[in-house]
């Protein structure tokens, strides 16, 4: 990809839901595109048996199946022991009927239970299939959710539920910053806080990547905020923490600078915290989208610093500097190569099993090795 330049910018209630879609008078698979995932896993329809949460982002993997938990068993009762089975791939994978014999079985309080299966893969097919052909939500009150790493479209536990006419599969991709900048002006919306855009848009920019991480910035900026009823500057600087300021920016600006020591040291963290491969490039490429818009103004005569005030969303205060050596250093050419390298790279560890987080290695180290060259 070559960019030119140019300008840029009983049950609980909410578990009573609509049933199932019906062909032919019997139930249908349910398809549930990304955009609409949140709003199905807080209210999945009647007649739901199991739901797979699978994808890149395990952040937003474990919100949805804490969702999905919330929704079958009220909010009351989401965190009962006696409500809730959690199961290991060990346990099902050895006893195929397992999950299926669980998903049916009486408890001796009466009452729905949640069976969560975790980290699901092939090793589970056969007892996931089981459950799907043995279990029945007419005759069972008992519900399943499970969760699993990034499936490619040949998974066969992926396929399984896209085709299932009582299970439906979530994916959970990597949200960009726009997705995140509506979440996020929610949170704020609904705890009577006001904030700009360009404020939105910085926590966007920083927290973009892994939900989770998201989630808990945003409770913690909330709580410091107080009485407060607008979002400052000084609220970010002072809230937002070093696990969100330093393990992505870390790996990236290692990289760009073409400190390639520096650069392992920061993708091994990220992968010491389980940070997703594509959740990494995607910040690279983030990174390098938005140093190549800048980047077309320098060429273009104006001034590097000029241009960073310029920025919108703006860029954050701790990172100008290194902003403003990219700009004197990286070419338009030179940014284009390392995008391409970075989509290449995201798309292979989508469709050919190769190990995710080496291809993410060496997409690193190749823009390293291009910070390194002379000249623009």
């Amino acid at each position: 990809m070559i960019w030119l330049c140019a300008s840029a910018r009983s049950l609980p209630p909410k578990a009573r839901n609509s049933a199932l879609p019906l062909t032919d008078g019997k139930a249908a698979p349910v398809k549930v595109k990304p955009q609409e995932a949140d709003r199905f896993a807080k209210a999945p329809p009647d007649g739901m048996l199991a739901i797979l949460i699978y994808g890149p982002d395990p952040g937003l993997v474990h919100e949805r199946m804490l969702n999905v938990t919330r929704a079958w068993l009220g909010d009351g009762m989401a965190d009962d022991p006696f409500s809730l089975v959690d199961l290991a791939v060990e346990d099902v994978s050895k006893d195929h009927a397992r999950l299926a014999d669980d998903a049916n079985a009486m408890t001796l309080m009466g009452g729905r239970r949640v069976i969560r299966l975790r980290d699901a893969d092939e090793k589970t097919l056969k007892a996931v299939t089981q459950l799907l052909d043995d279990a029945d939500p007419g005759k069972t009150d008992n519900r399943v959710v499970i969760t699993a790493g990034d499936l490619t479209p040949r998974s066969g536990l992926r396929k399984l539920f896209e085709a299932a006419k009582t299970g439906a599969a979530l994916a959970c991709y990597v949200e960009d910053e726009r997705q995140l900048g509506q979440i996020i002006n929610a949170r704020f919306t609904e705890a009577g806080k006001r904030a700009s855009r360009d404020l939105i848009d910085t926590l966007a920019a920083r927290l973009v990547g892994d939900r989770a991480l998201m989630s808990r910035e945003i409770d913690k900026l909330l709580i410091y905020m107080g009485d407060d009823e607008s979002l400052t500057p000084t609220h970010i600087a002072e809230t937002i923490g070093d696990e969100a300021d330093l393990s992505l920016d870390d790996a990236v600006m290692a990289a760009m600078r073409g400190d390639i020591p520096a650069t392992d040291r920061a993708l091994q963290r990220l992968w010491a915290q389980d940070m997703s491969p594509v959740a990494v490039l995607r910040a690279l490429q983030r990174h390098l989208l938005k140093l190549h818009t800048m980047a077309c103004e320098v060429e273009g005569g104006k001034n590097p610093k000029s241009v960073l005030d310029s920025a919108r969303p703006p860029i954050f205060f701790k990172l100008k500097n290194a902003y403003v050596a990219q700009l004197r250093s990286w070419s338009v050419s030179r940014i284009n190569q390392a995008m391409e390298r970075a989509l290449e790279a995201e798309g292979q560890c989508k469709e050919t099993g190769m190990p995710d987080k080496a291809l993410t290695d060496r997409s690193f180290w190749f823009t390293a090795q291009l910070a390194k060259r002379r000249g623009r």
